[in-house]
C-alpha cells in the first residue's frame, strides 16, 4: 500500500520532469541553454519512472528477478526503438515541433496509464475478493501495466 504509493508519487514526478523537459525543447528550440536544460530534466524524469517501474516490478515476483529484469530491459530497449523510430517520423513531417509533441503526447500517454494503475489497485483495496484472488489479480495487472509503461516511457 504505502511501498505503491511512493512508486506512484515517483512516477507522478517524473512525468511533470518530462513534460516540462517537452516544453523546454519546444520553447527553447534556439537556444543552447534550453536544450541542455531540456535533456538534464529529461534524463531525471526517466531516471525517477525508471526506478520507480523497476521497484514495482521486482515485487511482483522476487523469486524471478533475473527473468523480469531480463522481460523490463527488453521492453526497455525495443520501446526505445520504436521512440527513436516515432521521433524520426515527426521530425520529416512536422520538424522539430513534431518531436516535441510526440514527446508530449507520448508522456501524457503515460501518466494516463499511472493514473489508471491507480485507480485500479484502488478497486483492488476493497474487500470485495478474497485476500489471495486480489493478490492474483493485482499481480498480473502489475505485470501487464509494466510492460506497457516500459514501452510507452521509452518512446521519450
Amino acid at each position: 500500500g504505502s511501498e505503491m504509493c511512493k512508486e506512484t508519487g515517483f512516477n507522478y514526478i517524473g512525468v511533470g520532469l518530462q513534460i516540462l523537459a517537452w516544453l523546454l525543447f519546444f520553447f527553447g528550440a534556439d537556444s543552447y541553454a534550453a536544450l541542455v536544460a531540456g535533456i538534464v530534466v529529461v534524463d531525471i524524469g526517466m531516471q525517477c519512472i525508471q526506478l520507480s517501474n523497476q521497484t514495482s516490478i521486482f515485487d511482483i515476483c522476487p523469486s524471478a528477478s533475473n527473468r523480469v529484469n531480463t522481460i523490463f530491459m527488453t521492453t526497455y530497449f525495443t520501446g526505445g526503438s520504436l521512440g527513436t523510430f516515432l521521433a524520426g517520423s515527426c521530425w520529416q513531417t512536422w520538424g522539430w515541433a513534431g518531436v516535441a509533441g510526440i514527446g508530449t503526447v507520448l508522456t501524457l500517454l503515460s501518466l494516463l496509464i499511472t493514473i489508471c494503475h491507480k485507480e485500479q489497485q484502488h478497486a483492488y483495496s476493497l474487500d470485495i475478493f478474497s485476500w489471495k484472488t486480489q493478490k492474483e489479480i493485482s499481480n498480473c495487472f502489475d505485470f501487464l501495466h509494466n510492460y506497457y509503461i516500459f514501452v510507452e516511457y521509452r518512446f521519450n
